[in-house]
């Protein structure tokens, strides 16, 4: 074969894998996960200044059993302010789930709950390194509460610190907090 004529087979390999692609629709279960997760992530990217760092969906058989969203703020947040955030964008989160008609035919449970979602909020230095000890690294709601760690800059892949606190707990401390 000539150089000429493994290049034509090459190239229209390519074309052929593309056109295939180009007519590939996602089922309507997925699109709709897709959607309601793209439309909260921008909202609260743009209300908390943070990006979106991944996603997180349980989804056997196509029933939406679990949403999640891996958000990055690239500054130290106190343990208050994290709390805030991830309180308001579960709230958010979920009035958002449970008012889109779109999803509600695949969810577990209507309404959705907060058992059913989870916000991951990662922590670095304005400088783009790393959040250490004592500063806080992750913070998270899901299911069981919030969440935050700290790791220590010696042992970065341990946990120098996990406090954990229920949802309601949580939601006392933000309300003490915005009376005084």
């Amino acid at each position: 074969m000539t150089k000429i004529t493994i290049v034509l087979l090459f190239y229209s390999a390519f074309f052929f894998v593309g056109c295939m692609f180009a007519y590939y629709k996602l089922p309507e279960d997925e699109q709709a996960v897709g959607n309601i997760l793209q439309k909260i992530a921008k909202h609260l990217e743009i209300k908390y200044s943070m990006q979106a760092a991944g996603t997180n969906v349980g989804m056997p058989d196509g029933i939406v059993e679990l949403l999640g969203l891996d958000f990055q703020i690239n500054h130290i947040l106190t343990k208050d302010e994290a709390r805030k955030i991830l309180i308001e964008s579960g709230e958010f989160f979920l009035s958002t789930v449970n008012a889109d008609t779109a999803i509600r035919p695949y969810l577990k449970n209507y309404p959705f709950t907060y058992d059913n979602i989870n916000i991951v909020l990662f922590m670095r230095e304005p400088s783009g390194y790393n959040a250490y000890h004592p500063n806080i690294d992750t913070a998270s709601l899901d299911g069981d509460g919030l969440s935050y760690t700290t790791t220590d800059k010696s042992e970065p892949l341990k946990y120098k610190s996990d406090v954990t606190e229920s949802y309601q707990d949580a939601v006392n401390a933000l309300r003490s907090k915005q009376n005084l």
